[in-house]
């Protein structure tokens, strides 16, 4: 649901099928009653087709997600080899966090 290399959001859109929204996209969001591990959440986003749409979104996606941490593999072009992305991304979410741009687990 969440891609960390280019920081948007994957939902289903009724006109086409499925958009890609960044975290600004959406408008509203509560967190439902029940399931406490992962938390989720009902959102409501501005799709790319230009209308407003409903999805869920668990608490791992939108605390954890965006820092990366999770596995996943890249094309390393200068070594024509497959790399891990956690290590990568580890480091670009501790500078961020440094630079005093926190994640949401702060706000909550």
């Amino acid at each position: 649901m969440y891609d960390a290399l280019t920081g948007r959001y994957t939902f289903t859109c009724p006109a086409q099928g499925r958009s890609r929204v960044t975290l600004s996209a959406f408008r509203t969001f509560e967190r439902l009653p029940g399931a406490a591990h992962p938390a989720v959440y009902h959102i409501r986003f501005a799709c790319t087709c230009g209308d407003e749409h409903d999805g869920l979104v668990s608490h791992d996606e939108l605390d954890w997600a965006p820092l990366g941490l999770q596995g996943g593999v890249f094309l390393n072009l200068m070594t024509d080899r497959l790399e891990p992305l956690a290590d990568e991304l580890r480091e670009v979410a501790a500078a961020r966090i440094k630079a005093g741009e926190w994640s949401w687990a702060i706000f909550w």
